[in-house]
């Protein structure tokens, strides 16, 4: 069993943030045309987070966890919108994409198209 040293584990988390960073600015340089460009943020719980680019004003590292607490290294990244801003564990950080998501439907969905019943659920909802 390989024992990993405090130092040893902050020079692995700046490594991470780095290269995390200088992969969002590279893609960004090269995707900057595309006006739905996006990157992703997937976390190891299975959890995700979409960004368009042009819809981010700041991206920065903080020392703060999600609970408020302080901590000597960098331990979260911070991504701000217009309307919000995101708090993200670097620890819990899985990846980064840049490719849209499949689309996976649900097995049990029931499309009202094919079953005829769009005219009804158009009608139902100009009542509402």
């Amino acid at each position: 069993m390989k024992i990993i040293h405090n130092s040893q584990y902050r020079m692995y988390n700046w490594l991470r943030c780095l290269t995390l960073l200088s992969f969002f600015i590279l893609h960004f340089q090269t995707q900057a045309q595309d006006e739905n460009a996006a990157f992703y943020i997937y976390q190891n719980d299975g959890h995700f987070d979409g960004f368009f680019y042009d819809e981010v004003e700041k991206i920065s590292y903080s020392k703060l966890d999600t609970l408020g607490m302080e901590h000597d290294d960098y331990v979260s990244q911070i991504i701000v919108t217009a309307d919000s801003t995101y708090l993200i564990m670097l620890s819990a950080i899985d990846s980064v994409g840049f490719v849209q998501p499949e689309i996976r439907y649900n097995p049990r969905l029931r499309d009202m198209r094919k079953e005829g019943m769009l005219g009804y659920l158009m009608t139902w909802m100009r009542r509402q």
